[in-house]
């Protein structure tokens, strides 16, 4: 039995694509090799509630929590936590409390081997530190893209490989038959100035014919607020539960990706959900030397500016035959990289890992 500690939600991770494909993975692995436990954040302990039965993973309830992340470093003995000692992965993301947790570990069982996986360049100064650190230590550093991987060989001076880290449940993301008299356009992500919301708010400026939702939340949120005001055709919304996003992919007729790629090769998890619902995708170019998700003029149009994206924009309104190839192209793309397949990959790269 292989035990596993993924450093993801299983429960609490409302519109997180991460911690969703974590354990979408998680389930799909054989019981009867794997045991995979969650614990995410120190903060907030899990418990069972809403939790359905499954053999192949647990989620472990703690009696006592650290309050503060500080209080890790002042530790002078072993946090009792139940199933350390027996863990044999750690597989964590790039965060800073992931530093501080590894104390931990090191403390109960110093045999274990830790597994880093970069979703994306990390977007702060805390974060990129925390990350090189890390990345310096893990027993495997995994980039999941060609561009990452570059990345961290330049950054951090390590190597890495190439194992994804991003898969879609197709069979729970799925197109719906619809007619919008008003073409439906959705853009999905946080509201930052490295997504470029903002521009959301620019084409339903410029094409007052279609309707434009806008889901996420951030900093630019009371901006874009105002901004809705003043238009008939576009309103935000806060994030909404994935059971609810993926009924607002399926009744949209194109979705709208402004937002840098920071790292992905254009495989991020909002376009992901979306060519799964089988949408076509408007977006800038990740401008990356390797293959991307993306293929222009097949699953979507991308863009060097904004004037070009709101070129494709029109092109896609205007033409409906191309757009609704495009969306089952989408949807062809997103059954590439199925759950399911990504799952068989990271079961047969554990037993390897472990041997």
């Amino acid at each position: 039995m292989i035990r596993i500690f993924e450093w993801a939600d299983f429960i609490n991770y409302g519109t997180c694509p991460t911690d969703r494909v974590r354990k979408e993975i998680s389930l799909r692995l054989d019981p009867s090799k794997f045991q995979v436990f969650s614990f995410s954040h120190l903060f907030q302990p899990l418990t069972y509630e809403s939790l359905k039965a499954s053999e192949n993973w647990k989620i472990q309830k703690f009696t006592k929590f650290i309050k503060k992340i500080p209080v890790v470093r002042r530790i002078d003995k072993p946090w009792k936590i139940p199933f350390i000692s027996a863990v044999d992965i750690v597989h964590t993301p790039v965060w800073p409390e992931v530093v501080y947790l590894k104390k931990l570990l090191n403390l109960r069982n110093p045999s274990y081997k830790h597994i880093l996986s970069l979703y994306g360049i990390p977007e702060t100064k805390q974060t990129y530190l925390a990350g090189k650190k890390l990345a310096r230590d893990a027993d495997v550093v995994n980039a999941g893209t060609g561009t990452l991987r570059e990345w961290v060989k330049k950054e951090y001076g390590v190597d890495s490989i190439l194992l994804p880290v991003a898969g879609i449940d197709t069979k729970f993301f799925k197109p719906k038959k619809h007619h919008n008299e008003r073409l439906k356009i959705i853009s999905v992500g946080r509201l930052t100035e490295i997504k470029h919301p903002q521009l959301v708010v620019k084409l339903a400026e410029e094409f007052p014919q279609c309707d434009f939702s806008l889901y996420g939340a951030g900093p630019l949120r009371s901006k874009l607020e105002r901004a809705a005001k003043k238009l008939n055709n576009f309103r935000i919304y806060q994030p909404v539960p994935h059971e609810i996003l993926r009924d607002r992919y399926a009744m949209s007729d194109i979705i709208v990706f402004p937002g840098e790629w920071n790292g992905c090769d254009g495989n991020c998890s909002v376009v992901r959900e979306a060519f799964a619902c089988g949408l076509p995708v408007i977006c800038f170019d990740p401008n990356s030397k390797f293959p991307t998700f993306i293929e222009h003029g097949k699953q979507g149009l991308m863009a060097k500016d904004f004037d070009e994206m709101k070129d494709n924009l029109r092109y896609l309104i205007e033409n409906d035959d191309v757009r609704k190839e495009m969306g089952v192209n989408a949807r062809k793309r997103a059954l590439e990289i199925d759950v399911d397949k990504i799952a068989k990959q990271w079961a047969d790269f554990y037993e390897k890992f472990i041997k």
